[in-house]
């Protein structure tokens, strides 16, 4: 059996295939990827499409041109290596390749959903697109509120599997708000203006607080240090290591994840979460959201409609913190998500073994 990896984007930037592919090495089943190399950094594993197609171009026509052209790249080489099954990863590759999963791949395929995107502007067809996937798979229980109600879906968290494990079984303790500052780090990709500023603006010029700012910045980013760069209580940091990532972690107290109150946002997971409960550490998200959900129901931080009073929810949230319930806490969540990663891996397996 030889199954095809269909990606939207670089593998370099799409590292939830692992989750796929490390089930597939286990069970010595054979694949390959087919992707796009977007961003032209030369990637050279499995079979890449080398057409450079720099993220943000919003040319719609352009868009689609693009995407046909790369449709087509991925048909020819699913014809010529006659793959047994395939996993399509988002729906710009699904719907662009409809017509020919339904002529030559119905309830062999599996269909991987990480963002909502351009899905609703073709609804019906989309709707089609499900009807004929073997498993359909979402990163987040909160695309649910708005994806078709009359399918299943399985859920594969953004997460490494042996991490999770990992972070289930630590049980170490380290202090938090044992030191006079509070620090609150923005961790990832650096952007959401409007909702970054909010955080300053109520915590800004109080000398208990430091705010950080680590990563890369999009256009939102840069004008958010070019407004409050000369804050004496704010830092901005462009780059950091993956290694870097546990010290960065256990220098913070809480972790900002407080992002816009919109649809796409309110329903994603971000990489930033996923890190801040495997380092057990309280976070900052927006009330309303997926995110929100989880902080509330396992209390794992505070759930903000906005930044109003952001100063006093966070002292009562000190007041009252129980860091041995908290790290509890996490467990029970990271345990859930666990549960997730295994009935995803029988219901995956299941598909690559069935016969249809």
């Amino acid at each position: 059996m030889k199954i095809g990896l269909l990606l939207n984007a670089n593998l370099a930037y799409s590292p939830y295939v692992k989750i796929y592919s490390g089930i597939m090495q286990e069970m010595q089943i054979d694949y390959s990827f087919l992707s796009w190399d977007r961003v032209n950094c030369g990637e050279t594993e499995g079979l890449v499409y080398k057409k450079n197609f720099p993220y943000g171009n919003n040319n719609i026509i352009t868009w689609i041109l693009r995407y046909w052209k790369y449709s087509k790249f991925l048909k020819h080489h699913i014809e010529l290596n006659r793959y047994d099954k395939l996993i399509v990863f988002g729906p710009q590759v699904g719907l662009f390749l409809y017509k020919f999963l339904n002529s030559n791949y119905k309830n062999i395929f599996c269909f991987d959903f990480r963002d909502l995107f351009i899905e609703h502007y073709f609804p019906k067809l989309f709707e089609k697109l499900l009807g004929i996937s073997a498993l359909n798979v979402i990163s987040s229980p909160g695309f649910k509120e708005y994806l078709p109600k009359k399918f299943n879906y399985l859920i594969s968290h953004n997460l490494n599997i042996k991490a999770l494990e990992a972070a289930i079984q630590n049980n170490r303790i380290t202090e938090i708000f044992s030191r006079d500052i509070i620090t609150i780090s923005t961790i990832g990709f650096i952007r959401d203006f409007n909702e970054n500023y909010q955080v300053i603006k109520a915590l800004s010029g109080k000398p208990d607080y430091l705010l950080k700012f680590i990563g890369e910045p999009n256009n939102d980013g840069i004008k958010l240090r070019q407004t409050c760069n000369t804050l004496k209580n704010v830092e901005f940091t462009d780059f950091f290591r993956q290694e870097d990532v546990p010290e960065l972690i256990s220098d913070a107290d809480f972790i900002n994840i407080y992002r816009p109150h919109d649809y796409t946002c309110s329903s994603t997971l971000t990489n930033r979460f996923y890190t801040a409960l495997m380092y057990k550490k309280p976070m900052i998200v927006t009330k309303g959201s997926i995110e929100g959900s989880y902080v509330e129901r396992f209390n794992l931080g505070l759930s903000i409609e906005n930044c109003s009073s952001l100063d006093e929810q966070i002292k009562d949230f000190i007041s009252s913190f129980n860091q041995q319930e908290f790290i509890s806490n996490c467990h029970s969540l990271l345990r859930e998500f666990k549960s997730d990663y295994d009935l995803f891996k029988l219901k995956f397996a299941e598909f690559l073994n069935s016969n249809c």
